[in-house]
């Protein structure tokens, strides 16, 4: 069989010379779209998805644990000594790959302010993490105030955003925070007043939304020893290397048993497992979309079949072959999922660039709807709808586009294309030119 003919009938089946109105033509026009629109969100849910996941885990790693983190138990002398700890965290700085060392003293508490009340995570830290924490410096917006005196008055502590509205808090204002201290074996509690120095945001609440961050060395005078714990933050130039699990068996061996040490996948286990079955469950939605639309080019080339009999008669008259005929109309299906793709592929890509002003002008139609209801219900909604819950979500998306991946899903999409076209494709072979003559 001569490839290149056989591929150029194909081709003029799905461009063929003459303008007839043919209904095999407009069904193969319409499986061209609906290849093309099932195209645009599969790209938009993988590139979305990809930069959500990457950029949630990096605030996971960057501000919320480290590469490695090391949790020093209760009945360490680590603990009760900061002179000790701090000892132990410079060790750690001598471990090669391990870039920055950042000793915590945290302690729950109550935040008390004017009129509301909130528990808080108070996270004790050295005076130079706004300025000298890459994750810090880059990832935490400030919203009220600035970072660049923290530390220098004791008394001034910086607020995540949550907690600054649940205390109506803001810049200068004074509030409380209500620690316990234990006097002869009772529990008694302990203010200490601090000032709010800046108010800022991770842009992920559901990791921020209990953080007051104030100097180390406070944290120790004010928080007893039964109820505060120390930790250490350990940044590695790529958390991702291999060298992850070399380094913390380093930092294990150093503790002595005095510290749990482990890995960010290790402690954010349960949300990675959440974030990557989310992430599958909406690309295996988006492909059984293209299924539907890929199964539609077999009907098409069903209908093609039907109509171009005679023709099919004509050609297998003058010597082609059945392989010849299969070959066309497979091409034929082929061509048809790859003119889908390449209608589809740059529009998905512009909304994907595009996505956090497409959700912005979303809301904002919603929320003009939601007026435009209410002048006719009565009911007026003050709740203004947001699409993407910075609770849940980041405030808006880093898109990222994974490249690798559309490519590989885009061949399997032609790859299935392909399957679909097998059957009507070796139907059109089969046909017998005889008999098409005696019923044409």
């Amino acid at each position: 069989m001569n490839l290149l003919p056989s591929l150029s009938f194909g081709f003029r089946l799905v461009f063929p010379k003459s303008n007839k109105n043919s209904s095999a033509r407009k069904s193969m026009l319409g499986a061209i779209l609906c290849i093309a629109v099932s195209i645009v969100p599969l790209v938009c849910v993988l590139s979305v998805s990809e930069s959500l996941v990457s950029a949630m885990t990096q605030r996971l790693i960057g501000l919320s644990s480290g590469s490695i983190h090391g949790l020093v138990r209760k009945s360490s002398p680590l603990s009760k000594d900061y002179g000790q700890f701090e000892e132990y965290c410079r060790s750690i700085e001598e471990i090669p790959d391990v870039q920055a060392v950042w000793p915590e003293i945290n302690v729950w508490a109550l935040a008390a302010g004017k009129n509301y009340r909130s528990g808080a995570l108070v996270r004790g830290v050295r005076d130079d993490i706004f300025k000298n924490n890459e994750a810090f410096s880059s990832m935490i917006e400030v919203l009220q105030g600035s970072l660049e005196d923290f530390g220098k008055n004791p008394k001034e502590c910086v607020v995540s955003q949550v907690i600054a509205e649940k205390l109506d808090l803001h810049l200068g204002d004074s509030f409380r925070l209500v620690t316990t201290s234990s006097q002869d074996g009772n529990l008694r509690p302990k203010m200490t007043g601090f000032k709010v120095g800046a108010v800022v945001s991770s842009g992920y609440q559901e990791i921020d939304s209990l953080w007051i961050f104030v100097p180390i060395g406070e944290t120790i005078s004010f928080a007893s020893e039964d109820t505060r714990t120390s930790s250490v933050l350990i940044d590695l130039e790529d958390p991702f290397s291999s060298n992850l699990y070399a380094v913390q068996q380093q930092v294990d061996k150093i503790a002595k048993g005095h510290v749990v040490v482990e890995n960010w996948s290790e402690i954010h286990a349960a949300r990675l497992e959440r974030y990557t079955s989310t992430k599958f469950l909406l690309v295996l939605i988006m492909l059984f979309v293209v299924l539907i639309a890929s199964v539609n080019i077999s009907s098409a080339l069903v209908m093609l079949v039907m109509e171009r009999k005679k023709e099919i008669a004509i050609i297998k008259s003058v010597g082609a072959s059945p392989s010849f005929v299969v070959a066309a109309f497979l091409f034929a299906g082929i061509l048809s999922c790859v003119l889908g793709i390449a209608l589809g592929l740059p529009l998905g890509l512009v909304v994907s660039l595009n996505i956090n002003q497409i959700i912005n002008a979303l809301e904002f139609v919603l929320n003009k709807g939601m007026s435009f209801r209410s002048l006719f219900t009565g009911q007026w909604n003050q709740d203004q709808i947001v699409l993407m819950d910075k609770a849940y979500y980041l405030s808006s998306i880093p898109v990222r586009i994974p490249v690798e991946q559309i490519v590989f899903l885009c061949f399997c999409v032609i790859l299935l294309s392909a399957i679909v076209s097998i059957i009507p494709s070796v139907k059109a072979g089969k046909e017998k030119p005889l008999d098409i003559i005696r019923k044409g």
